[in-house]
Order: C-alpha cells, then structure tokens, then sequence
C-alpha cells in the first residue's frame, strides 16, 4: 500500500507527541513557601529630640498673589521655616501645611562625627503632635518618618547614601539612590581615582600663533594625569583625565565593551587641547577622534572640532563651531565686547554692536554697516587719534561717560534695543537711623 505525505506526517506528529507526553515528576514540584517578612530598614543618625530648645530659623511668607502688607486676611501664602543647629548647618526644613491632607511637610538633615551629610534623607508629611504649633521644628522626626515611610515598606530606605574615602580629601566613594533596590541593596554609582597608565591618553600641543594647527607630541607619561572613573548602576564606565593645573584633558563616555580597556575603542572620546598660556584652544569631539586618521592628523577632521582663537590680551576674538561659519569679536580698552558677527552677518557686511554707559552696563544694542574685517575694527578702537563727533557711532563707542543719554539716531547704525536704569533718587524718605536698633528683641519675640 502507497502511504500518502499526508499520512506520514500525521504518523510523525503522532510519535513525536506520544514522546514528550511524560508524568511530571514528583521532584520537580516547587516548593510552596509563604512569603518573608521585611526587615525593617534602619535609620541611619536620625534620631527623636527630647526637647526642642531654642534654635535659630529663618521664616518665609510666600503669597500666592500680589499683596499690599502682611499678613493679610483672606489670603493664601505658603510659610517655610528654616532651623540651624549650633554650628549654621541646616537642620530642618518645615513647610507649613503644604500636604494635600493639611499636615506640614518636614525637610530633616542629619550628619556624621566629621560634619558631612554622608545620609540624605527623602521629606515626609506628618500630623503635629498634640500641643505643637504647626510649622514648628519637629522632635519625633524618626518615628513620624517610619510611619509615614512605613505605608510603602518597612524595608524601604527613605535616604540616599554617599561613602567618602579615609583620608582628608574625603572625597565621595560610592552615591547610592533611596530605595530598597538601590541603597538598600548596596547598588550606586562607583567612583575610583587613579592615575594614568603610559600610552593611555595622546599629548595635544599647539602653537601660540593665529589659527595654530594641534598636533600630537607623543603620549602622557605615567601618573601625569589624575583620573577619575565613575561606574554606574548598569557598570558603565566614564572616565575624566585632568592634568597638573586642574584642566580636563581628556573625557571617554561609554558606548560599548571596552577592548582593550586602556584605549579609545568602545568610548565617546573627547579631547581639549590648550595652548602654553593654558587657554582652550581646540575640542576635538568624539565624531572626530572616531574619524582620525592614522597619524593623528588633524587637518581632515577640522570641520569637526571647535576651536578658540585670543588676541594679545587674552581675549577671544574668534569661535568656530561645527557646521557653523566663524563668529569674530571686537573689544574696547575696558575689555569690553562691542563689536561682533556671526557668518550670516559677515555675508551682509553688518556687525552687531553694544554701546556701554560709564558704569560698563549696556544702554545701546543694533548693527552697523561696516565692511572692514575684524582687525581693523579693532585697530580703529585701539587708535586714540580716532575722534568722531556725534551722532557717529564712534563717539559714543569711544567714550565712557555716556549716561542718561540715549541718541535717537546714530550714522551708519540700526539701533535695535534700549536699556533704561534708575538711581536711588525715587527713594525719598527712607534715610538709614540706627538709633532704632538699641537693645535685644523681647523674650516673646525670640527664636524657638
């Protein structure tokens, strides 16, 4: 008899069902145990008040609407009162009745022996207790906190934790975020700090001259470069490389697995390279170190990175930006900016200018129509023998004492915006007398 393909597949299907149609067995059951009880999570330097003593504060009226005097009836404010311990530091925070339910909210700051905040604990909202004025400083801060806390969890950790190293820089170890999936399953952001191995970052220099080309002069030396690497929670790693003076040399974000670990693969790489005065003169981004040709040849990856050009004096008179053309700045003697175009602005022969009273405030914004380049502008403010009569727009770029003087017209310009100021001349009758100030404030009067 000829067996259809039907009918083979029906039989195929029929042994392989009656193959993995097996009893379960008995080994394999779970076990069925009722669920734990939470550990309750502790507190860490918080602790109840056994009498509130008298405490400095400060106290903010805050009125939802525009008020004439205070307190005023038939208004909504928001009051805060801020108290400090013996030594200035914060102790808590209270904004009165600020909870949907009436109830103050409380903003509590604890420290360790060494005065650091290393606990940051989360606000709550309590009930005074009988006999407590509401928007004064709380005594039963930890157990009106664990039984606001405790409506989510006994064992969740209402605080942030921050461990600092053992020396005198104390600087932070590991952050860890509230929660019992985080602090209180020791799971934060890692920082280590160390120095930098040899051939791990490229040495960058640059010329002092006008639109200098950065070239690369070899490799740090070991322990050149303090670093520090920051893991987080996911164990990303992101790494900052900073030189003697401070400076960031080198940023590497995470992208991928690191191969190798002391290199470029697998990071977002960001270089800063100054020049000898210590000034920023060239960021090469991440897109650009990825793009680098062998060689660290800079000259086909220009358009990618930023650079920063300074006249003699330090100041920085031209910026290029990626995909932007360059923006070039024109200053005075006081180091002022009064001059300064954009590309778009280059193209239509304008410079935007700011003109300053005697006090260095601006008072005068527009454009000028000026086709000379950024150096000759410059030279023009610099020459003393450049005297020009108003309403030319020289005179009152050159000249200081412009006040309570605001042209309609000035030649050659577009004056876009005035800034007006005042002076203490609307202020009669409010003479200082310190003879009001002659004792203590009242006993009644005194902070609680």
């Amino acid at each position: 008899m000829k067996l259809s393909k039907h009918t083979l597949l029906w039989a195929a299907l029929t042994v392989l069902i009656r193959t993995v149609s097996v009893a379960q067995p008995s080994g394999n059951i779970p076990v069925s145990d009722s669920p734990s009880t939470a550990v309750q999570a502790p507190y860490p330097g918080l602790v109840n008040m056994a009498n509130p003593g008298k405490y400095n504060y400060i106290q903010s009226i805050t009125p939802d609407q525009p008020l004439q005097s205070l307190p005023a009836s038939g208004y909504q404010y928001r009051q805060q009162r801020d108290y400090f311990d013996g030594l200035g530091r914060p102790l808590q925070s209270i904004q009165r009745r600020a909870h949907a339910d009436g109830n103050d909210i409380i903003q509590v700051h604890v420290y360790d022996s060494l005065g650091r905040e290393r606990y940051q604990y989360l606000p709550y909202a309590n009930q005074p207790f009988a006999n407590q004025v509401p928007g004064t400083i709380q005594l039963h801060v930890n157990t009106m906190m664990r039984n606001f806390y405790d409506l989510a969890g006994p064992d969740e950790a209402p605080y942030s934790r921050t461990d600092y190293e053992a020396s005198v820089l104390s600087r932070p170890l590991k952050q860890l975020q509230p929660g019992r999936a985080w602090v209180g399953g020791n799971r934060g952001v890692r920082n280590l700090f160390r120095f930098n191995t040899p051939g791990e970052v490229m040495l960058w220099n640059i010329d002092r001259a006008l639109h200098a080309k950065p070239y690369v002069n070899g490799t740090y030396n070991a322990g050149e470069l303090s670093v520090t690497e920051t893991t987080d929670e996911d164990g990303r790693i992101n790494q900052e490389f900073k030189d003697k003076d401070g400076r960031l040399v080198l940023q590497k974000r995470y992208v991928n697995n690191p191969v190798p670990y002391y290199a470029h693969t697998g990071y977002a790489c960001t270089y800063y390279v100054y020049d000898d005065q210590g000034r920023l003169r060239f960021v090469i981004p991440p897109q650009a170190v990825y793009n680098m040709p062998v060689g660290w040849d800079v000259d086909p990856i220009r358009e990618f990175c930023y650079s920063y050009e300074y006249d003699r004096r330090g100041r920085l008179i031209e910026r290029k930006i990626p995909g932007k053309a360059v923006e070039e700045f024109v200053y005075d003697d006081r180091d002022r900016q009064i001059f300064s175009r954009d590309g778009n602005q280059k193209q239509n022969n304008q410079w935007a200018f700011t003109i300053y009273d005697a006090s260095d405030r601006p008072v005068i914004t527009g454009l000028g129509a000026f086709t000379s380049p950024r150096d000759v502008l410059q030279g023009l403010v610099d020459d003393p023998a450049v005297v020009y009569p108003p309403p030319d727009m020289w005179a009152y770029i050159k000249n200081y004492s412009l006040y309570n003087t605001y042209p309609t017209q000035i030649n050659g310009a577009t004056i876009l915006g005035y800034t007006y100021y005042d002076d203490y001349s609307q202020l009669p009758g409010f003479s200082y007398d310190a003879t009001q100030y002659n004792g203590e404030l009242p006993a009644a009067s005194q902070p609680q």
